[in-house]
């Protein structure tokens, strides 16, 4: 197999199935469009409505940050809008992080710097680990966010970001060159 950090394609597809195992491990119901055609990857239902994410992910670092790209196009760049999704999943894989960040939080921007492996006032720090907030209703106001790096699932219970059993890119490659 593949070390998806060195394959966008795959290392995105790896990303996704990340998404997927992590929000279902919460409670959510995760639905995925047919087709390539969407803007977005997922649709998570919590009950309280219907919220479409796109899953973008992150290997390698830029200078002291990650820099996720939350935006379409091969050649122009345009920034997601609320026309286009509800949340961006951002996943820093060497991290192990998730950032859950609402459109409104960055809408049009088209590259965000992310630091999860040092403290950080980062305006999207208050996203890390929101799960939480896919388990908000769309027409109601975003939950306040607390500086804790817990979260709760939408069953009401604390979660705190566990290690994913998928092995880790760094495994993978490891992998390739002992077998």
């Amino acid at each position: 197999m593949r070390n998806p950090s060195h394959d966008r394609k795959g290392q995105g597809e790896w990303a996704e199935v990340c998404f997927l195992w992590r929000a279902s491990a919460l409670g959510f119901t995760v639905s995925r469009p047919f087709g390539d055609n969407a803007r977005y990857d997922f649709v998570v239902d919590a009950g309280a409505g219907l919220h479409r994410v796109q899953v973008k992910s992150v290997s390698v670092m830029t200078r002291t940050s990650y820099r996720i790209a939350a935006s379409t196009g091969s050649r122009i760049k345009r920034g997601y809008t609320a026309a286009d999704i509800d949340f961006l999943a951002a996943y820093v894989i060497p991290c192990d992080a998730w950032y859950i960040i609402p459109v409104q939080a960055f809408d049009s921007i088209v590259t965000l710097r992310l630091a999860p492996h040092r403290r950080s006032n980062c305006r999207f720090e208050k996203y890390r680990e929101a799960w939480q907030l896919l388990a908000a209703s769309k027409d109601g106001a975003e939950p306040a966010l607390s500086d804790r790096r817990e979260s709760k699932g939408p069953s009401g219970l604390h979660y705190t970001s566990p290690k994913l059993v998928i092995p880790s890119a760094a495994r993978l490659a490891a992998s390739e060159v002992s077998g």
